[in-house]
């Protein structure tokens, strides 16, 4: 690339004729702008939907529209557009438009499905800009920050033009129409001096009519002063106006610092909201370093810790100054979308991310030269739990419980005209009878519901509840998520160990952080994800805990303490405000949880979890984690949210048992360090079934009769038979079909489902089953299911890849190789290559792959040699003979989920696109660390 312009659609490239192979050489096609006329017929030679070589006919209809409007992002501007009334399709884009003599008269640029139109870039400013590339100098370009609009003289005299008619018949015989202005930047050069319905009459004493000679006026006085004879309010005036370099609006520097992409303000941008041509703008973020703004995809930074950030060069040397990279940093910002809403977000720079990286374009060559940038990586980083900088000074020491702001959620448990109030004294709730008038009724009694017999424990639990925030390297484990927040619960303070949902921590790239008094944080590690339950542990310091009042809560994993239907309930769990909310609630009935099975994603699907159904649930949209108490103050469940798209964060809450956390909890906990339990399963999911549906299947009377005896004194009574099966086994192995009733697990009798969820420590299980009316003995092979969460990322050629995880074993016909991919890097090589984006690798440039390890090696082979030779160059301007970008071509050959095999071809980008590697260690202290293959 040797040139790309800053406004107009077109970029030029410049290759060695020495470089090609082939036999046939490439032929120049004249460019003749000037031979566009209406109705001239066109062919249009290009890709059509991915089509080679794909000839399209049409007629020129219009030569002087105004620029398509394509929505936000790219849009050209001042130039005319010509028309077209056929259709092409993506692919098209920038093919020449071509007459009968061969003679490109314009480029193929957009179009309209619903208007069947196409648009064609007129070759003006092509023209002019090859003329200075084939001398090597750059084509001067120049910008007054404002956008006109040609309009015809019907509609300019609607502004009240009124000209002499001399005058306005020279200006017909060369237009249809004049140039108005219709966007003007903030404190660009035509601020203040231009106004927006201005109709352009000239620019220094030259008619002007169309965009081209406003173009070649304002092009060559770049530097300089161009005065404009504008008609505005039924007079005709001079206006001076200074010509900008459009070169320096134009982004040539960007940074990327704690996973973030940013660079000066654009053009396009100003134009697209109406802005100056000033701050920082954010466009991209991959470790979430600007946490809560990253539902905003375009931010502009105004200032950092105080500091001014008009440009980039002012916000390095703000970064620069930071005393610590640990220290919470105050960044104010606004999203385009709300300019006037400015946000300030405390930002935290990540203690992993991609290596910090300052891009260059160079203006001579085209191409972004890369270098390393220090200014956070390098400094001191303070240990973890040392105090940042307070921002609110009046912020309490202990606020994460705050009686004042505790929430009942009662619907469905309090009738109409019942009141409920928080006496934040005692914590104790009173139920106050209103009538419709809103006044006391007489001689009410007050009732104290559940929940009011157990406030130490709610103050214990607000104590030991923390704000957990994570902070994600990479893609992984089908999540995209690059920061969330939620609650955890302190389950072991003498070790460090803090129970979350598994949603919180979906991604397990993740750096973690913890909080219970929202003035400090500790870092923690993911220590582990339970391969069935939606739970996760993670570790801190247990000294760290120390510092905080917080004590162990106690869970009574006891089998009589499980909730049975009928049960009155409070759960308490953390609001999105930080602060402890309380729900009294009931249970209803015990039931499996529905499987929803994500066509998009790869998103964890929990099966055969059963769960508690309440009479009313709170409304939470966090991924926090909550507990469910009984009557007595017993901690007897959790209340868990659970993932159902990643890709459109969609998600449910369900309340679980808490005996699911014993086992893990032990281990965790345990005097000496152990290994975690090995977890098998039977690769099917399970349903209850009646009795008469059970006695239909060959399930005895007997049997059926102990069942419903149980139903009738407790919730645990069901008949489970198998639904579907989730992984089909080889043939010559004993293995559940589906209708099967499984009736006992070795001599015991099967009373609830966790019986058939995990199986601990063993590779095989008996079981008494019934099948086609005979009851049967099995002896079944489980499937054991990985201990630690993935471990290791490497992203190739923009393609991510890791070992695969549960839900894709369960979703995969055949599972080809250990290594898989779900996500594609935007704009990388891989990007579109192929339209399947789930798939396993099983072969590189003619390499069988199996392992990550196969992957690394091949990476090393292939990586291009002087890659560090090319950047060089690129820094130092130098003019390259070829501009051959460090890659090579290679093959891939992939199995999707449903064993469909592909072979793609790309060709790899080593400069732009260099391979990298995120690991972590197996043991649970050990963080994640990135570095370059």
């Amino acid at each position: 690339p040797c040139y790309y312009d800053p406004i107009h659609d077109f970029s030029i490239f410049r290759y060695n004729p020495a470089d090609i192979k082939s036999s046939f050489k490439p032929k120049a096609l004249p460019l003749c702008p000037e031979k566009a006329y209406s109705g001239m017929e066109y062919r249009i030679a290009g890709n059509n939907s991915n089509e080679k070589m794909s000839v399209h006919p049409g007629e020129l209809s219009q030569l002087d529209r105004n620029p398509p409007y394509y929505g936000f992002g790219y849009n050209d501007m001042n130039t005319f557009y010509i028309q077209s009334s056929t259709t092409t399709n993506g692919g098209s884009s920038g093919s020449p438009v071509v007459n009968i003599h061969a003679e490109v008269v314009a480029l193929m640029a957009g179009g309209s499905v619903s208007e069947s139109s196409n648009f064609f870039l007129p070759l003006d400013r092509v023209v002019y800009a090859v003329d200075y590339i084939k001398r090597d100098e750059l084509p001067p370009r120049g910008t007054l920050q404002a956008v006109f609009k040609h309009i015809t003289f019907y509609e300019a005299e609607k502004y009240g033009l009124i000209l002499d008619e001399n005058f306005k018949e020279e200006m017909e015989q060369d237009s249809t129409g004049v140039l108005t202005v219709t966007k003007i930047l903030p404190q660009g050069p035509a601020h203040e001096k231009l106004q927006i319905g201005d109709i352009v009459v000239s620019i220094n004493d030259r008619l002007i009519t169309k965009f081209v000679q406003m173009s070649e006026l304002v092009d060559s006085s770049v530097g300089k002063s161009v005065v404009m004879h504008v008609f505005r309010n039924n007079d005709l005036i001079d206006v001076e106006i200074p010509v900008q370099d459009l070169f320096d609006v134009t982004p040539t520097k960007m940074l990327r610092v704690g996973g973030t992409y940013m660079h000066n303000m654009s053009l396009q941008l100003a134009v697209n909201k109406s802005l100056p041509i000033t701050g920082v703008c954010v466009v991209h973020e991959t470790s979430g370093f600007f946490q809560d703004s990253l539902s905003k995809e375009f931010r502009i930074i105004d200032s950092v810790n105080g500091v001014p950030t008009p440009n980039l060069d002012s916000l390095i040397d703000a970064l620069n100054k930071l005393p610590s990279a640990s220290s919470p940093i105050a960044v104010r910002l606004k999203s385009v979308d709300s300019i006037r809403n400015d946000k300030m977000v405390i930002a935290s720079y990540p203690s992993v991310a991609m290596p910090d990286l300052i891009f260059t374009r160079s203006k001579t060559t085209g191409f972004w030269s890369i270098e390393p940038y220090t200014g956070m990586s390098a400094k001191n980083v303070k240990s973890d739990g040392e105090s940042a900088e307070t921002l609110k000074a009046e912020t309490p020491a202990k606020a994460i419980f705050k009686p004042t702001m505790l929430v009942s959620e009662l619907s469905g448990k309090v009738k109409a005209g019942v009141q409920t109030v928080l006496n934040t004294a005692s914590c104790i709730f009173k139920q106050e009878a209103l009538d419709k008038n809103g006044t006391e009724k007489p001689n009410e009694l007050e009732r104290k519901p559940h929940v009011t017999k157990q406030p130490k424990l709610i103050k214990k639990v607000g104590r030991s509840m923390a704000t957990v925030t994570v902070q994600s390297i990479c893609h992984a484990d089908g999540s995209l998520d690059i920061f969330s927040s939620g609650s955890g619960l302190v389950v072991s303070k003498d070790h460090g160990i803090i129970l979350c949902s598994t949603r919180l921590l979906a991604n397990p790239t993740s750096q973690i952080r913890v909080s219970f008094d929202e003035l400090h944080e500790i870092s923690a590690t993911l220590a582990y994800t339970h391969p069935v339950y939606p739970i996760s542990f993670i570790k801190c310091d247990p000294n760290e805990l120390k510092k905080y009042n917080i004590t162990n809560l106690s869970f009574n994993t006891a089998k009589n303490n499980q909730l049975g239907a009928g049960s009155d309930v409070t759960i308490l769990y953390m609001g999105r405000n930080g602060c402890l909310q309380v729900a009294p609630s009931s249970v209803v009935s015990r039931g499996i949880i529905g499987p929803e099975i994500c066509p998009c994603c790869a998103t964890p699907t929990y099966y055969n979890i059963e769960q508690l159904k309440l009479s009313s649930v709170p409304d939470s949209s966090v991924y926090g984690l909550g507990i469910i108490c009984n009557q007595k103050g017993d901690i007897s469940a959790l209340w868990a949210n659970i993932p159902t798209c990643l890709y459109e964060n969609v998600s449910s809450y369900a309340a679980l048992d808490i005996s699911i956390i014993t086992r893990a909890l032990k281990t965790l906990t345990a005097p000496q360090p152990c290994d975690f339990d090995d977890i098998g399963v039977l690769d099917v999911e399970y349903k209850a079934i009646s009795p008469l549906e059970a006695k239909a299947l060959g399930v005895s009377q007997q049997y059926i009769e102990q069942k419903m005896e149980a139903r009738s004194t407790s919730s645990f009574g069901n008949i489970y038979a198998v639904r579907r099966i989730l992984q089909k086994k080889d043939d010559s192995v004993a293995s559940l079909k589906v209708g099967d009733v499984i009736l006992r697990i070795g001599n015991k009798a099967v009373t609830h489902l966790s019986q058939l969820l995990c199986f601990y420590n063993q590779s095989s299980v008996e079981l008494t089953i019934v099948r086609n009316q005979q009851e049967i003995k099995l002896t079944i092979q489980l499937t054991i299911l990985p201990k630690t969460s993935t471990r290791r990322v490497i992203n190739w050629a923009g393609i991510n890849m890791q070992e695969p995880w549960l839900t894709i074993y369960q979703k995969s016909a055949t599972v080809p190789s250990n290594v898989f991919s779900f996500v594609e890097t935007s704009g990388s090589p891989v990007y579109r290559v192929t339209d399947a984006n789930k798939y396993y690798i099983v072969e590189i440039d003619n390499t069988p792959i199996k392992t990550l390890d196969d992957v690394v090696a091949v990476i090393k082979r292939i990586k291009s040699k002087d890659i560090e030779e090319f950047n060089k160059k690129v820094a130092s301007n130098e003019q390259f003979s070829s501009g051959i970008m460090p890659g090579r071509d290679v093959k891939v050959r992939v199995v999707s989920l449903h064993k469909e095999e592909t072979v793609m071809t790309l060709h790899t980008n080593d400069h732009y696109f260099p391979a990298w590697e995120a690991v972590r260690g197996p043991d649970v202290n050990d963080k994640w660390s990135v570095e370059y293959l």
